[in-house]
């Protein structure tokens, strides 16, 4: 195999534990004769799924695929190759040369002079080879254990030359970074939000409130969106899918249907004694229960914020011995969808993704500032 049939895209917010599982492999791998195991795990320390977030929302980090399997990630800011990894066991198959050929295209955008990174010990003749020269060697501090890195450049090139590495970028990659805010930009026309002080179904407080029960006044408007999910869920080998009551089960109806398979749901019982976070379950009628037990399932939602209508249905497919292998819905807002997916080891596929902050009451900075309330959530959050 050759960095030919590597395809380069940008990440997405479902890519997030993929590519966090991928980084530590990576690490652990490819850095074990360099590095101690000590110094490894401060390295990993405390790394989450979530905080691959940022960098994906600002369109920084990029995935590279081979035959629709991540292998691959990097991310560059103007001026700076931020990260390089590679699945230790597509090393030396092309891969890290298509990383690199890319963030430093992205590096040289807006960006006059050499272009810098932080290489890892193991990592410096294959940068060396790539025409970057070390500057020095200088530790780096993570939780308080010195890691060593070398500082090296690349000589930024003529302008001519510049030039063409813009233009001998992948096709796929532009093509695929213009699909995905298209994208973006057709579900934020049908989800409009408003802000102010709201306390969501989860029992958090967040100011981002979308009116989600206008979402299917016109399901014309929904459903290329949802055929456009039920492609990506295709690769998941899906047995059945199941949407929370009310306009999850809407979009989950017409991804089953896109898909040709068994469509069922889950609906809301809140507990009225409840007092802490996700007072409300997500209870799967029994006569649907026999119908999930074995079978691969794909929970669909609407969107996703503080996930509790996601989380009390993944209990139930639990619960009837369904297996659950993937979450897929039209938005995410926040990280706590790729936080929720990484803890239950399912995958996250969403068309969009935008960004929104929650807080548990107690920790609210509205309350603190005496913002009032301006709405109860039924279904958000």
């Amino acid at each position: 195999m050759s960095a030919s049939d590597v395809v380069i895209r940008p990440a997405r917010p479902d890519d997030a534990p993929r590519v966090h599982a991928l980084h530590t492999s990576s690490v652990r791998t490819l850095c074990a004769g360099h590095y101690s195991a000590d110094v490894i795990e401060a390295w990993l320390s405390n790394r989450t799924p979530a905080g691959y977030l940022g960098p994906i929302e600002r369109g920084a980090l990029f995935v590279a695929e081979r035959g629709g399997r991540i292998v691959g990630f990097g991310e560059a800011a103007a001026g700076t190759v931020i990260a390089v990894y590679v699945d230790p066991g597509c090393a030396r198959q092309g891969v890290g040369t298509a990383i690199l050929r890319h963030a430093l295209a992205l590096a040289h955008r807006n960006h006059d002079g050499p272009i810098r990174l932080e290489a890892t010990v193991n990592a410096r003749d294959f940068y060396e080879h790539s025409g970057f020269r070390e500057i020095r060697r200088a530790p780096v501090e993570r939780n308080h254990v010195d890691i060593p890195v070398v500082v090296m450049e690349y000589d930024a090139p003529s302008r001519a030359e510049a030039r063409m590495l813009e233009v001998t970028l992948p096709v796929a990659v532009e093509a695929s970074a213009v699909e995905a805010a298209q994208m973006q930009e057709r579900v934020a026309r049908l989800l409009p939000s408003r802000e102010g002080h709201f306390v969501f179904e989860s029992g958090h407080h967040g100011q981002v409130w979308l009116d989600l029960e206008r979402l299917f006044l016109h399901p014309d408007r929904v459903r290329p969106l949802a055929e456009g999910l039920a492609d990506r869920l295709r690769e998941h080998r899906l047995e059945a899918v199941c949407g929370p009551l009310v306009e999850g089960a809407f979009v989950g109806l017409m991804v089953a249907s896109s898909l040709h398979l068994p469509f069922t749901y889950s609906e809301p019982v809140r507990d009225e004694r409840a007092t802490g976070l996700f007072p409300v379950s997500y209870p799967i009628p029994k006569p649907l229960q026999p119908e999930l037990h074995g079978k691969r399932v794909a929970i669909v939602n609407d969107v996703i914020n503080a996930g509790s209508a996601v989380r009390g249905t993944l209990a139930s497919l639990k619960q009837c011995g369904a297996q659950p292998v993937v979450v897929g819905t039209l938005a995410v807002y926040g990280p706590a969808a790729s936080e929720l997916a990484a803890t239950h080891d399912v995958a996250l596929v969403t068309l969009a993704s935008f960004p929104s902050r929650i807080w548990e009451p107690s920790r609210c900075p509205l309350c603190a500032n005496g913002v009032p309330l301006l709405g109860h959530a039924a279904r958000h959050g």
